[in-house]
């Protein structure tokens, strides 16, 4: 018996599964420019509420300069003026940062900004200089300490500024291409003659922003201490706590970073003319406050499991159509992967409106319970609606676990492939595919169609020819 039957019908499948790969494209396309517009959104939200915040220094700047001889044009030696700003970390630097968060919404989109209030306190060494400017005159009126910021709209206010016992008043003085930020100075009326001395300072102030605070460890030895009532923060750049603790008592957590300058590849002291913005930049870290409701990143890696939804119930009916003999359509296919897309698209829009865990809950029930309804239609059992029903909510359960398993999606994912074939190769074991009611089934119109050419050509009276 031939198996003809059997190998178009699976050609069908693979075409339709193959057709298949279009909407869920379009899918994936509709997720992506979804999450771009949130993500504009939240840009907005961010930058009208002070931007993400960056802290560089404090430093000094010092303008210094020294006089080399050239020749002239005509042959003449002459003294040339040349004029440079040297910048000096400090030699310990304590930050101390608490931030309050809410969520500011922009339509249906969301974003954490927070109200920061930030300490910064140590020490600059100040002898260091005279050997570091040996050769050069300081323009002691020119020499001032400055910090460098995200955007300035950010700044709610300066508290305090102290250098010494010289109380400060900082001003903007535009963009710092090398420190990445926007600075604020103040004159510190030093003189050569204090350069000999260790200078402490002092900066309390508040500012506004979204999304991450950033800081760059510019002194010899940097601690960092952050406290947040956000509860899903996410640390990145060049060093890790060396202490996270979640809340107990209360949300949010803290953090402590201890940097030294031996761990990083940041000079102490330098001429801004030689330094580099981008290996200065790679040297900063922070936290970032994630979204836990974002529900863009999830909706995507659903989609990415989507094939197995449209596996599923495809091998459901063609293991019925084998064992049962209950024939399948391939519109019917095609009807049953139509709502296999539909499910993605009801995820998607619920899960901007919802919670994730709600959206999936109810768009799963949903699907399941119309490719169940439309199986018992389809094979004319109630019993195997709900078998196929059944199937396709522990494949959306499954399905769940894997997205909230993030580490072990891989793993999991396989896993469930796996156990899936061999459930199909269990079912099928004993079916013979060369003796199945679908194969009867062609096998007796095949019969059918050899009775109808016999009769075509009897003899006038009925007899049958030779």
């Amino acid at each position: 018996m031939k198996a003809g039957r059997y190998g178009v019908k699976l050609i069908v499948i693979l075409i339709l599964l193959i057709l298949f790969a279009i909407p869920l494209r379009m899918v994936r396309q509709i997720v992506k420019e979804r999450e771009s517009r949130s993500r504009e959104a939240a840009e907005d939200v961010i930058d009208s509420w002070g931007g993400r915040s960056t802290i560089s220094g404090p430093y000094l700047l010092i303008p210094v300069y020294r006089f080399e001889e050239t020749r002239s044009v005509e042959g003449k030696p002459v003294q040339q003026k040349i004029e440079r700003t040297a910048l000096f970390f400090p030699d310990s630097l304590n930050v101390d940062i608490h931030a309050e968060t809410e969520k500011r919404s922009r339509g249906i989109f969301s974003v954490p900004v927070y109200n920061a209030s930030i300490l910064l306190e140590g020490s600059f060494r100040l002898e260091e200089l005279n050997e570091r400017l040996s050769g050069y005159t300081i323009d002691e009126e020119g020499i001032r300490i400055g910090l460098s910021l995200g955007e300035l709209s950010g700044i709610r206010a300066i508290d305090e500024a102290m250098f010494g016992d010289t109380k400060l008043t900082l001003e903007p003085m535009g963009t710092d291409i090398l420190l990445q930020g926007n600075r604020i100075t103040a004159p510190v009326g030093l003189t050569v003659k204090a350069l000999k001395d260790s200078m402490p300072y002092r900066f309390r102030l508040r500012i506004g922003g979204g999304q991450s605070i950033s800081i760059l460890p510019v002194a010899r030895q940097t601690e960092v201490a952050m406290r947040s009532d956000w509860e899903n923060p996410s640390f990145f750049g060049s060093a890790l706590p060396v202490r996270h603790d979640g809340g107990d008592a209360e949300p949010g957590f803290s953090a402590l970073w201890s940097i030294s300058h031996l761990s990083r590849n940041l000079p102490h002291f330098g001429f801004i003319s030689d330094l580099r913005s981008e290996e200065i930049d790679i040297e900063g870290f922070g936290v970032k406050f994630l979204n836990p409701d974002d529900p863009y990143p999830k909706n995507e890696r659903s989609v990415t499991y989507a094939w197995l939804f449209l596996i599923v119930p495809f091998a459901a009916f063609f293991v019925f159509e084998a064992v049962k003999g209950e024939a399948v359509h391939p519109v019917q296919y095609l009807l049953t992967g139509c709502a296999d897309i539909v499910f993605y698209l009801l995820l998607l829009s619920l899960s901007e409106h919802i919670p994730f865990f709600t959206a999936y809950m109810l768009a799963a029930l949903g699907g399941s319970l119309l490719i169940a309804a439309y199986a018992s239609a389809v094979l004319g059992s109630k019993t195997s609606g709900i078998t196929l029903g059944g199937i396709i909510i522990i494949a959306y359960a499954y399905l769940m676990v894997v997205l909230t398993s993030e580490d072990y999606a891989l793993l999991l994912g396989s896993i469930g492939l796996f156990i899936a074939l061999a459930l199909i190769m269990f079912l099928t074991r004993n079916v013979s595919w060369y003796d199945t009611p679908l194969n009867r089934e062609a096998a007796g119109r095949m019969v059918d169609r050899g009775k109808r050419r016999r009769s075509k050509w009897q003899n006038l009276d009925g007899s049958a020819p030779e």
